[in-house]
């Protein structure tokens, strides 16, 4: 999933829920119904590798995977108004069929989780009540195919070109001047989820192989590019999409023993990563942007 979509819907209460333009609940002109949102904090199903063991009892653990999220939430349509359609025709808008991905908001408890859905289901029962009042209990069931749930605020963190310090001016004059501190090009980021998330990673000239590596995993992703001082090298590890200046495919340009762009993460806690081009000058950078991740 990238976290490049377009910003998530603003709530401002408690037990809210918003999508594509839409936000229900309190205030709104859509209640939630007494079952709420389900399929918001469960755990989804898993596809797992493990592997039957052949004398003995058991399975050899494999890896395991959470299958798309399926969420649901049901809400009342009730118009001050039987002839008020305007809520109705507001719902049909936001959750026609649709192939691109939106963010779905929930807040709760003074936390605000997004999830990247598209709509699956809709139903609008029209059925004596809805006819005779204009009154009707709506389902809406979404599909995340990224299961994981992410923070609001998109969080960015740059440094630039590792660059040593200038050291101490001679002749020596009062007041001394120690030099300026220098880049060492690495980075802290802190994913406060429990999942692993997915960055998005710039790096910016002049540089030749721009690379940033996981100082604790020794994961690295790096490319065999020479970057001008107006190039730009994004690289979305969601996607594995890696373009120069917003549209020159450059995925080819991977050094072979680069991390595939998919398994670059940034797990739950902190992480260390060093920006380190074979070469470079400032205003050379690597800026790294995330959504802490719960599953």
């Amino acid at each position: 999933m990238s976290v490049m979509l377009t910003d998530p819907p603003a709530l401002n209460a408690d037990g809210q829920i918003g999508y594509n333009g839409l936000v229900f609940g309190s205030g709104t002109s859509y209640v939630i119904a007494e079952t709420g949102i389900t399929g918001w904090e469960d755990l989804p199903g898993f596809d797992t590798a493990d592997s039957p063991r052949s004398g003995d009892h058991g399975s050899w653990p494999g890896p395991r995977y959470a299958q798309p999220r399926v969420i649901t939430a049901t809400v009342w349509l009730a118009p001050a108004a039987r002839t008020d359609t305007s809520a109705l025709t507001a719902l049909r808008g936001a959750t026609g069929i649709d192939l691109d991905e939106r963010w779905l908001t929930v807040q709760l408890h003074g936390e605000t989780l997004i999830s990247a859905v598209r709509i699956n289901q809709r139903a609008i029962p029209t059925d004596r009540q809805y006819v005779l009042y204009g009154v009707t209990k709506a389902s809406l069931q979404f599909i995340a195919t990224d299961p994981r749930r992410y923070t609001l605020t998109l969080q960015t963190l740059a440094t630039n070109v590792p660059q040593p310090e200038t050291g101490i001016v001679w002749p020596l004059t009062w007041p001394l001047s120690w030099g300026t501190a220098g880049s060492s090009g690495n980075l802290q980021v802190t994913n406060v989820g429990n999942a692993a998330t997915h960055p998005v990673v710039t790096f910016t000239g002049p540089c030749t192989d721009p690379q940033l590596a996981n100082v604790d995993t020794g994961q690295m992703i790096g490319y065999d590019l020479v970057l001008a001082a107006t190039d730009v090298l994004t690289v979305d590890t969601g996607s594995g999409q890696v373009l120069l200046n917003g549209a020159a495919d450059r995925r080819y340009a991977a050094m072979p023993n680069a991390t595939l762009e998919e398994a670059f993460v940034l797990p739950p806690g902190s992480t260390t990563l060093a920006f380190r081009p074979s070469a470079g000058a400032p205003p050379a950078s690597a800026q790294v942007a995330w959504r802490s991740a719960y599953m």
